[in-house]
C-alpha cells in the first residue's frame, strides 16, 4: 500500500514540476511546448490528487 501512495505522490510532484518548467518553452521560442507542459502537468497533478482522495 505504501508503494501505491508513493507513486501518487511522485505523479503529483512531477505534475507540479512540469508546470514550473513550462516557461522554458517560451525562453526557447516554442510556445506550443509551454502549453503542452502546462497541460501535462495539470493533468498529472489533478489526476493523482483525485485518485488519492478516493483511496
Amino acid at each position: 500500500m505504501e508503494q501505491y501512495y508513493a507513486v501518487l505522490v511522485a505523479k503529483f510532484l512531477l505534475g507540479i514540476l512540469l508546470v514550473f518548467l513550462s516557461p522554458v518553452g517560451l525562453l526557447v521560442g516554442w510556445p506550443a511546448v509551454t502549453i503542452l507542459l502546462i497541460a501535462a502537468g495539470l493533468y498529472l497533478a489533478i489526476s493523482a490528487y483525485r485518485e488519492g482522495s478516493r483511496a
